[in-house]
C-alpha cells in the first residue's frame, strides 16, 4: 500500500521518465506542488487518487507525459491552477467512480497546449469549476475528444475557457 502524504510542500522539484507518475499523492492531504517541473512520465506528470483531497497544484510545467494531471476516485477539494501542460495525449482528468465520486475540485489559469486527446475531462465528480484556461490545439479528433467535456456530472461549471485550434504557421502569445 502507498503511504500518505500529508501536509507538504514540495517547490521546484523535477520528475522525469518515471514508470507511473512523475509526482504522485496517494490519499494526501493539504499538500502544495508549487513551480515543479515533471516530463517524460508513462503515466501522468502529477497523480492524486484514493482520496486526495485540499491539495493544491501550481505554477507547473509538465509536458511529454501520457497525461499532464490526473486526479482518480473520490478525490476531491483539489485546486489545479496556473500550470501549463503540453504535449501530452490527455491534459487535466479528474475521474470518479459511480461509488467513489470526486467533488468540488477547481481546475482555473492553466495553458494546455498541443494535447492529442481530451483537453480537461471530468468523469463522475460534482460541483466543480473549470474557468478561466487556455486551450491550444487540444482534441486533435473533434469527433472523438473534446478540449473540455463533463460527464456524469452534476452542478459543475465551466466558465470562461478560451479554446483555439491554430492552423499550420500560425503563432499566438499568451
Amino acid at each position: 500500500e502507498n503511504p500518505m502524504l500529508n501536509n507538504c510542500i514540495m517547490e521546484g522539484v523535477i520528475c522525469t521518465e518515471n514508470k507511473m507518475h512523475g509526482i504522485q499523492l496517494h490519499r494526501g492531504s493539504g499538500c502544495i506542488i508549487d513551480n515543479c517541473i515533471s516530463y517524460g512520465n508513462t503515466d501522468s506528470g502529477i497523480g492524486m487518487a484514493e482520496y486526495a483531497h485540499d491539495n493544491i497544484v501550481s505554477n507547473s510545467f509538465l509536458h511529454d507525459n501520457a497525461i499532464g494531471v490526473v486526479i482518480r476516485t473520490g478525490s476531491y477539494r483539489n485546486s489545479i491552477d496556473g500550470n501549463m501542460i503540453k504535449d501530452t495525449t490527455r491534459g487535466i482528468y479528474i475521474r470518479g467512480t459511480s461509488t467513489m465520486r470526486g467533488a468540488e475540485n477547481h481546475i482555473s489559469n492553466n495553458l494546455l497546449s498541443n494535447v492529442v486527446g481530451d483537453g480537461i475531462l471530468v468523469e463522475n465528480s460534482d460541483v466543480n469549476i473549470i474557468n478561466n484556461n487556455i486551450l491550444l490545439n487540444t482534441a486533435m479528433d473533434m469527433l472523438t475528444y473534446k478540449p473540455i467535456l463533463c460527464a456524469s456530472c452534476t452542478h459543475s461549471y465551466i466558465l470562461q475557457n478560451s479554446i483555439k485550434q491554430l492552423e499550420r504557421g500560425e503563432t499566438t502569445t499568451y
